[in-house]
């Protein structure tokens, strides 16, 4: 929640497969802590290692703004990959350009930018139509 430019209140929620089984045929190919580091930490640790990666960029932002996310974002970006989007019904394909200073993703459809929140985004498998 906000007043202008302060946030009183934020809800942020995530997700970590630490160890689940991975479900097959899902859209985005899914992957754990196990399947990645081999065997699968104990709950308490990893929970521990993202509250106080959370907690360190949160004080990042507090002191340097967007600036050092975006930086972070754009390193590992895919720019010009290909993504989808909906505008007035229909499905529409676009470029990655980059981020904007709110963190929307910001896309070309050749004709124009548009600035996009990530509900609003799916990637798209290379050959994939819209």
């Amino acid at each position: 929640s906000s007043r202008g430019e302060a946030i009183d209140w934020l809800v942020l929620g995530l997700g970590l497969n630490v160890a689940n089984p991975l479900p097959p045929g899902a859209r985005v190919a899914p992957t754990s802590l196990a399947v990645e580091l081999g065997n699968a930490p104990p709950l308490a640790e990893a929970a521990a290692l993202v509250l106080d990666a959370l907690a360190d960029g949160y004080e990042a932002f507090c002191q340097r703004g967007f600036d050092p996310v975006a930086e972070r974002w754009a390193a590992r970006c895919a720019l010009g990959e290909v993504v989808a989007f909906e505008r007035d019904g229909r499905t529409l394909t676009a470029s990655v350009v980059g981020l904007d200073e709110l963190g929307r993703l910001v896309v070309s459809t050749g004709l124009a930018q548009e600035h996009l929140a990530a509900e609003e985004v799916r990637a798209l498998r290379a050959g994939a139509a819209a």
